[in-house]
């Protein structure tokens, strides 16, 4: 389809979440990242440094949804654990993410790129 090579269709008042994991720390540590929000029934794993990762539809309905998050070393060993949360900004019509400190490490930073895309950074382990 003339450069198309994915494609997602999704239910009526959904949005897709996207997250990409940057490996920002300079090392050669292999990171990938274990994505587990409430609406999705299987975690989803994203390389570092790669491309964007289609997480699912998320529902446009305001709601909260809570993410736990693991970035797991090329020892196959969580090497950091953290709490998001997301909701669908019904004025607006955007995803946006609320992060506590307490359940969030000061290694990584959590940027929005678009309505709907995510970058996770790991900025020093």
């Amino acid at each position: 389809m003339k450069g198309l090579s994915r494609f997602t269709v999704s239910p009526k008042y959904t949005d897709i979440l996207a997250i990409l994991l940057n490996n920002n720390t300079g090392n050669n540590i292999f990171y990938q990242l274990v994505f587990n929000i409430s609406f999705v029934s299987n975690p989803i794993h994203i390389k570092a440094n790669t491309d964007y990762q289609c997480i699912g539809s998320f529902p446009q309905d305001g709601n909260l949804y809570n993410a736990n998050i693991a970035i797991i070393s090329n020892q196959n060993r969580p090497a950091i654990r953290a709490q998001v949360s997301f909701k669908y900004n019904m004025s607006t019509n955007e995803i946006e993410i609320m992060m506590s400190n307490q359940n969030f490490p000061s290694m990584l930073s959590f940027e929005k790129v678009e309505r709907n895309r995510f970058c996770l950074n790991i900025n020093h382990a």
